[in-house]
């Protein structure tokens, strides 16, 4: 990744492959957060307070050497996508565990059908015939995947209600970067700092974090979420959001449990389920078609 959005990244193909490499990144967010014993949501404001710690070094070299100096609006606009980021992380580590992993999988891939309409409405990037066609057979494999584990259930509807409130503000805040981001690290550190001070005031009616000591493997899951996770994995997507197609960065999202089960065969001798290898294909395939436009890859670079 480059420090200025405004330079090239290199050829489509080479920002696909570390759009790719984000969401591997993003996905081992699971095996940190099962070596932790601390309170989620206090997990989450440390997984974000992290990066944003690390990435501070780069925000102040990136705003010394803007040729075009930042307004006091464009430092501050991370705010809004910072609070949806929160939103997203607390919504999802409460929800996810209130309903079986077929809900929780079947929502938070449902985002691809909701960047359409957010794109549309702050950026006025409209969806192509292609990403469309791509899109259906991309969501039918999100379906396939769960279909015989998912069932409507009044028991479930409280986790429902907070993964598809995790799902809509985690499709908002990626596409607030298309719009509002003028300098990578600039965007990315307030974004997380915002954030992670907004889980940790959330995390404070729950427990009292200054007496909480923190295991080895608290210690590790906290860099490996805050280093890996977030500045490997959401910065990659919040920079492919801006550098390329908005719905193809979101169809790529969920491609996230085809690593995740990839990763836990080879780590956790996880043997997949019946429908995986199936859905796996016609996710796929629903890639494929939106990227393979007339106009070849180039296609897939935002306008």
């Amino acid at each position: 990744m480059t420090s200025m959005i405004s330079k090239d990244s290199g050829t489509t193909p080479l920002r696909l492959i570390i759009l790719s490499l984000g969401e591997i990144l993003g996905v081992s967010s699971v095996y940190f957060i099962k070596s932790s014993t601390l309170d989620p949501i206090l997990l989450a404001s440390f997984r974000l307070l992290t990066a944003a710690l690390f990435l501070f070094p780069l925000f102040l070299r990136e705003l010394k050497s803007t040729p075009e100096p930042f307004t006091l609006k464009e430092l501050l606009m991370p705010g809004i996508p910072g609070i949806l980021l929160s939103l997203h992380f607390m919504t999802w580590i409460t929800g996810a565990r209130l309903i079986p992993s077929a809900h929780s999988t079947l929502i938070v891939n449902l985002t691809p059908a909701l960047t359409p309409l957010f794109l549309l409405i702050l950026t006025g990037e409209r969806l192509r015939k292609q990403e469309g066609l791509g899109s259906i057979i991309v969501l039918s494999g999100s379906f396939l995947m769960v279909r015989n584990d998912f069932h409507l259930d009044p028991v479930y509807f409280k986790g429902d209600i907070l993964c598809l409130i995790s799902m809509i503000t985690l499709a908002s805040y990626l596409v607030f970067s298309k719009r509002f981001m003028k300098g990578l690290w600039t965007y990315l550190f307030p974004l997380y700092l915002i954030g992670g001070l907004i889980c940790f005031l959330f995390a404070l009616t729950r427990i009292n974090p200054f007496a909480v000591v923190p295991t080895r493997g608290d210690i590790i899951a906290v860099f490996g979420l805050g280093i890996v996770c977030t500045i490997g994995g959401h910065s990659i997507m919040n920079w492919a959001m801006k550098k390329m197609r908005g719905q193809l960065v979101s169809l790529f999202n969920t491609t996230q449990f085809l690593f995740a089960g990839i990763m836990g065969y080879f780590i956790f001798r996880e043997v997949p389920r019946g429908n995986f290898l199936l859905a796996s294909a016609v996710i796929i395939a629903g890639l494929i078609i939106s990227v393979l436009t007339p106009d070849g890859l180039r296609r897939a670079e935002s306008p």
